[in-house]
């Protein structure tokens, strides 16, 4: 048997379709067979390729720089993968959710798959900062009203700056009132001393900046999914970075937010995976660079495209590859071994 023929293997009529169909350490769970717990996501295409997803991703899909442009970093993605069961519902990801998943995480991590923190300066993450310009028309009639990120330290939620130097005594009421204003507005107020400067970054505009594998932003989001695993209050900046260094932290966080808004997880899980609404969620815009594009290539690539459509897509093999319809999808499971 060649090996596109051990590839294909995977693709069949649903009428076929057995319960269950092995291929290398990875089992696709179909039909109504109930998935079991396992400890790690077992590799793709072993048998097929000699090679696990991580390989199968770096040598032969990211070639398409335009659609992935950075590299995944080996360790992030095995640390990972080791420690997935604490992500994973019941240990069991389908298809499109590690689809949905991976790319979340390639896209908010730049690639490292790892728990990192969002970086910027203070005056960033502290003040209300326009990234793109109003356009006007001929007649001065507004036609965009530009984009601005948010502001942190009046994120809905959010202990202002001001309010938390006070709480801990480095400013008073009736004294420093200037001086809260200016801490509690959306104006990084450059001009105070360097010791209030590094206290104020364990306000909640430094603290609560985004984090983890999702990069969780603002207490409203911490007290949701980060609470329950690990009290943020009674922790100082330093303290949380060294917490969301450690997997079982950036993915459990991750798992209680993906619990915590479910509804639109639940739409991935379709013969047609509606990537958007969760590109939606995790981004807070309409248009999250490239996520729907990188979801259903990974999606395609994997049921549908095989290895050597990857890697030599002007060689045709339409004799050989079954209808997608014919596929079913929606029970389609990554079981974690």
């Amino acid at each position: 048997m060649n090996i596109f023929d051990k590839i294909t293997k995977i693709i069949v009529p649903v009428a076929v379709v057995s319960s269950v169909i092995s291929v290398g350490a990875l089992k696709i769970f179909s039909g109504e067979t109930p998935a079991k717990h396992h400890k790690d996501v077992a590799v793709y295409f072993v048998d097929s390729i000699s090679a696990n997803f991580y390989k199968w991703f770096s040598e032969g899909i990211k070639q398409d720089r335009n659609t992935f442009p950075c590299n995944v970093d080996s360790v992030g993605y095995f640390t990972l993968m080791k420690n997935i069961q604490y992500l994973a519902n019941d240990s069991v990801l389908t298809l499109p959710e590690f689809i949905v998943n991976f790319v979340t995480i390639y896209n908010e991590t730049g690639g490292t798959m790892k728990g990192v923190s969002e970086i910027g300066t203070d005056a960033y993450f502290f003040s209300r900062v326009q990234l793109r310009k109003p356009i006007f028309d001929k007649n001065g009639n507004i036609i965009f009203k530009g984009l601005w990120k948010r502001s942190y330290n009046t994120l809905s939620g959010n202990i202002p700056a001001g309010n938390y130097l006070v709480s801990v005594g480095a400013l008073k009421r009736g004294v420093d009132d200037k001086r809260i204003a200016r801490w509690n507005g959306e104006e990084y107020p450059i001009e105070e001393p360097q010791n209030i400067k590094m206290l104020a970054r364990n306000a909640d505009f430094y603290k609560l900046r985004g984090r983890g594998i999702f990069q969780l932003t603002g207490r409203i989001n911490f007290v949701r999914c980060v609470k329950p695993i690990i009290d943020f209050d009674k922790m100082t900046n330093y303290q949380l970075d060294s917490a969301f260094a450690k997997p079982q932290i950036y993915l459990s966080t991750a798992r209680a937010y993906i619990r915590a808004n479910n509804f639109r997880y639940a739409t991935i899980n379709t013969s047609n995976p509606n990537w958007t609404a969760w590109g939606e969620l995790i981004s807070g815009t309409k248009s999250y660079y490239k996520f729907d594009v990188r979801c259903q290539r990974l999606y395609d690539a994997i049921l549908y495209d095989g290895f050597y459509k990857v890697f030599y897509p002007n060689r045709i093999y339409h004799n050989k590859i079954k209808n997608k319809s014919e596929v079913e999808i929606d029970t389609t499971r990554f079981v974690l071994k």
